[in-house]
């Protein structure tokens, strides 16, 4: 039923008088906020009473906490929507309140919750005197929330405070766009972040290492040249993720910069499960820079793969292939020769990317695999013969037929046999 205010729906067990808004008993509405499924109905309401519904709601969000967080921070999303310094005095006063401790873990989280809320109203306000709070919310209890609403003031303040946050990786995510807001600003406290190394017992903790690696990326994104000098000197890190996620960066930054450095870093860490992907791409930034390295490291891989035969080597060396693949004409001349190397593997990898290619030196290799020693690399050339629009008989993929299905049945014949005799 629409209410006195527009399309406002009023619940419909309160009495008649409530509809209009000078009658409602503010102190009756905001208890209605304790009904999870018609909460917002009641946030409607006391919006459109306004400022004389601002005492209950204080009392009701500066109330004990409770292990649902939904109602108090209905109330905060009510005090922003009413505003005016009451309201912001309010919700600052909410970020000063003592934590239930770690024997509460759910009020903990709930009360984290509702703080949350408060410093999201208090970056909507918009009210300066809300800036001290926020920092020292951020500062003392690594609230996120006040971080993101201090990117609304332009606070500087909080940038050093984001970056310390970026240790925690439940929330390293909404830093990292909170610190990118910044921009430009954050440049100098990334930098000297990323060069700040936390030891434990003389180790490095994964979480310094994580923070580290982040300040890189971010640098990478932000994309100003001040970063280049401490990414460049993060290629010899000793931590893998800091030195990969410095040459992914770098890549993004001074893409002409330490070249040779960043493509032996950035090939290491193709196959990576985290930031393969990432590697490729800034590899392919400079092509004619890192073909002629990536051709020479999958020769060593694939001794490394021949050797220890670990998935980790085969996921390597498909990676590396793979970028070649994507790097053009002179990507599809490395495959060619690729497609002649010792090892059967890469001979299959290279014929099965230049099967998808329809270059035309494509079809002269892939047909001259047909007759390859090895049944896989055969196997292989008839697919992408097929793909290229090419009727393959069987008869022509030299010896493929099912020679290893038979060889496999009397080796299991002989040893059935020897068992017989026993």
């Amino acid at each position: 039923m629409p209410g006195a205010h527009g399309d406002l729906q009023v619940p419909p067990n309160l009495p008649l008088p409530s509809l209009f808004a000078d009658t409602l008993d503010p102190e009756r509405v905001v208890q209605g906020l304790e009904d999870l499924q018609r909460g917002q109905e009641f946030v409607l309401l006391l919006i459109a009473i306004g400022e004389p519904a601002l005492d209950a709601l204080a009392r009701f969000l500066l109330g004990p906490p409770s292990p649902h967080p939904q109602p108090r921070m209905l109330a905060g999303e009510a005090l922003g929507a009413i505003g005016g310094a009451k309201a912001s005095r309010v919700l600052a006063e909410v970020l000063d309140r003592a934590s239930p401790g770690p024997h509460s873990p759910v009020l903990a989280l709930s009360e984290e919750a509702v703080r949350n809320c408060a410093a999201r109203q208090l970056g909507h306000l918009g009210d300066p005197a809300s800036v001290e709070p926020l920092l020292d919310a951020l500062r003392r209890l690594h609230l996120i929330g006040a971080g993101e609403a201090l990117v609304r003031f332009r606070e500087t303040r909080a940038i050093p405070l984001l970056v310390e946050c970026l240790s925690d990786a439940f929330s390293r995510e909404r830093v990292a766009a909170a610190l990118l807001e910044f921009g430009h600003e954050a440049v100098g406290a990334l930098v000297a972040a990323l060069r700040t190394i936390e030891l434990n017992g003389g180790v490095e903790p994964s979480r310094s290492v994580e923070r580290r690696a982040a300040c890189a990326r971010l640098l990478g994104e932000i994309k100003d040249p001040r970063g280049e000098p401490a990414l460049g000197e993060r290629l010899e890190d000793p931590a893998l993720e800091v030195r990969r996620s410095a040459a992914i960066a770098l890549a993004l930054v001074a893409p002409e910069a330490l070249i040779p450095e960043r493509v032996r870093v950035l090939i290491g860490g193709l196959g990576d499960s985290a930031l393969s992907d990432e590697c490729a791409e800034a590899l392919l930034a400079t092509p004619e820079d890192a073909l002629p390295r990536l051709a020479a490291a999958v020769s060593a891989e694939a001794a490394a793969a021949s050797s220890h035969g670990t998935r980790g080597a085969l996921r390597r060396l498909r990676s590396m292939v793979r970028v070649i693949a994507r790097m053009g004409e002179p990507g599809t001349r490395a495959l060619a020769q690729l497609a002649h190397h010792d090892s059967a593997l890469v001979r299959g990898l290279a014929v099965a990317h230049l099967g998808r290619t329809g270059a035309p030196i494509a079809r002269s290799i892939v047909a001259a695999a047909l007759r390859d020693p090895d049944a896989r690399v055969r196997r292989t050339a008839a697919a992408g013969a097929r793909r290229m629009g090419v009727d393959v008989r069987p008869s022509a993929v030299a010896g493929s037929g099912h020679r290893g299905w038979r060889a496999w049945r009397m080796r299991l014949a002989r040893c059935l046999e020897g068992r017989g005799d026993g």
